[in-house]
């Protein structure tokens, strides 16, 4: 996870049903409501390629069946015109696609519904999918299904909560989680396993609420040692995500970090990201008006001061691996040096982990990085 947006599911309601159900409703009576997600799992893609065993596909608009029980794999091409049929020549707006035991996308087995719309970036393909279902498979791609169980439980409802909030953040938008690091990693149903369904399933229906409001359950990869408060990298105080020592973290052997980065990929990136134009003049090590590490970067004509966050999404996310680095100048470039994997806010993944370990379970896990937030059972 790389992103703070916010984010209910929708069983087609809204927020107000959120808060009725959490506190007027038993839990019992909403078990079986359907919750679901969107998940893009291709967007402002040029082609797919679909397949699964007896594969259908039916125009979105009218229903009509444009493939029946094909044996083959058929690719789908974004056209002015509409969508694409290798070998035949109506072109729809939309596609829903079927296939028995799942289906298949560029390689990833999905179930639920998968339709796909043409838009005018290209070819988006949502799966609507069960939101528990969605989260057997995403504990084995965000962890790893090998894990022990009291840190999958507690990846479960931490990455339950992150769904809701998103739902209820882009419920007018074209879908409600991307499967990437932007959201959540989801590489469709081949990462289940017994242990996160098991995981899944203990703590069916938990969520983390502050204020009866869902929790910006936050998560990271690895903190290398100390968790950052989301004021001190995006800004914005919140009482439950206010950063600490994490000494069971340690397992993590990839935290230390180097990486060099010259001053024309800074200036073509700030160029690109910030409007930036002129050469670089100095870059210097400065804090923010809240007290923490920012860089300055000045030019003949200008001049910026970017936290350690904003330099990271300027550099690149896959460039500055973590939120918590210094650097050093040396001639025209700039040597950085990092700890930790991700924006470091929220629940660390590896400190999660060694938690389970020394014997902590899911609840103690969860409050250790969501302090002052409350787990509460929506259904």
């Amino acid at each position: 996870m790389e992103n703070r947006n916010l984010g209910l599911c929708r069983s087609h309601t809204g927020w107000l049903l959120f808060g009725l159900v959490l506190f007027l409703q038993p839990a019992s009576a909403l078990s079986g409501q359907g919750y679901s997600v969107r998940l893009a799992v291709a967007n402002s893609v040029k082609s797919v390629q679909v397949e699964g065993q007896r594969l259908t596909i039916l125009d979105g608009d009218v229903r009509d069946v444009l493939v029946k029980e094909s044996k083959k794999a058929i690719k789908l091409t974004a056209d002015p015109a509409g969508i694409v049929l290798s070998g035949y020549s109506h072109r729809p707006r939309s596609v829903i696609l079927w296939a028995k035991s799942g289906l298949k996308v560029n390689g990833r087995l999905l179930v639920g519904e998968v339709e796909v719309f043409m838009k005018k970036s290209g070819l988006l393909v949502i799966n609507r999918l069960d939101l528990e279902r969605y989260l057997t498979g995403l504990l084995g791609a965000e962890m790893s299904a090998s894990w022990p169980i009291e840190a999958l439980k507690a990846q479960a409802v931490a990455s339950r909560t992150f769904a809701i909030r998103r739902c209820l953040d882009r419920e007018n938008h074209d879908f409600d989680l991307s499967t990437s690091t932007l959201d959540q990693v989801y590489k469709g149903i081949a990462r289940e396993a017994h242990s996160t369904k098991k995981a899944v399933s203990a703590t069916r229906g938990e969520v983390l609420t502050y204020g009866g409001m869902p929790a910006e359950a936050l998560f990271h990869s690895c903190c290398g040692g100390r968790t950052r408060s989301a004021q001190e990298v995006f800004g914005n105080q919140v009482a439950y995500l206010s950063g600490a020592k994490d000494p069971y973290c340690s397992g993590c052997k990839s935290s230390d970090w180097k990486v060099r980065v010259t001053l024309s990929e800074l200036k073509k990136k700030l160029k690109r990201r910030k409007g930036w134009s002129g050469p670089i003049v100095r870059v210097v090590k400065t804090t923010s008006p809240k007290g923490f590490r920012a860089t300055r970067i000045i030019g003949k004509s200008a001049e910026l001061v970017l936290s350690n966050h904003e330099l990271r999404v300027v550099l690149g996310l896959d460039v500055l691996l973590s939120s918590e680095f210094v650097f050093e100048v040396e001639g025209t470039n700039l040597l950085f040096t990092g700890r930790g994997r991700g924006h470091g806010v929220g629940m660390c993944q590896w400190g999660a982990r060694g938690m389970a370990e020394k014997g902590k379970d899911y609840k103690a896990i969860l409050n250790k990085y969501y302090t002052r937030a409350d787990l509460r059972k929506l259904y």
